[in-house]
């Protein structure tokens, strides 16, 4: 009976654990795959090439949901789409200075209008709590690339595990440059960096 109750200590913990790591990481969860890249301008062709890979699977035996990195916290074509936020606000502020938004309805979309001086950011202008998960013990941001799994439970499973595994283990690139990682979850905080895997050293993304 107590090794029963220290195994359900035991469990609950793990459970708690893997709550604070997805309240502290958002979408990304405490199971994904954490790889690091050499440089941010991989990550596209390497998104690519295993979203090829995920897609020729089978449906019931897709290896990974999805991939997950800095820049999708950075819109794209933001020259382009910030007139037009804009445009659409001062329309906005004419229709309400005519009395034609309710104060019910203003107090609702008043707070979704952009700034009149918004300007274009990228990733190193992100808040710090945005990029945490993305960033590098030495600051370094964008490298990092989680890999999640279609379903959390299923990293319990020895079978799907290898095949999640052989999913991203390596990936030949465009460039001919190849990204190799390792076959943990993030929660181990290793991933792919050549350093880390030639040397045995703890990797520069680890926390």
């Amino acid at each position: 009976m107590a090794n029963l109750r220290n195994d359900r200590r035991l469990a609950a913990s793990e459970f708690a654990d893997k709550q604070l790591a997805n309240d502290i990481t958002g979408y990304v969860g405490s199971e994904a795959m954490a790889i690091l890249v050499d440089r941010p301008e991989e990550i596209g062709p390497l998104r690519d090439a295993l979203y090829a890979r995920r897609d020729a699977a089978p449906l019931a035996l897709k290896p990974f949901e999805g991939i997950h990195a800095l820049e999708d916290f950075v819109p794209r074509d933001q020259a382009r789409k910030i007139p037009l936020l804009l445009a659409i606000k001062a329309k906005l502020l004419r229709a309400r200075s005519r009395g034609l938004i309710s104060d019910a309805d203003w107090a609702d979309v008043e707070r979704h209008l952009p700034a009149a001086d918004v300007e274009p950011f990228q990733a190193n202008d992100l808040p710090a709590d945005v990029a945490r998960a993305f960033t590098e013990t030495d600051g370094t941001r964008g490298r990092i690339v989680y890999i999640s799994p279609t379903d959390e439970k299923l990293t319990e499973d020895a079978h799907y595990l290898l095949r999640w595994a052989d999913a991203y283990r390596e990936t030949r690139l465009p460039d001919g440059s190849v990204v190799i990682a390792p076959v943990a979850p993030s929660s181990t905080r290793t991933c792919g960096h050549p350093s880390s895997q030639r040397s045995r050293r703890p990797c520069p993304c680890r926390s």
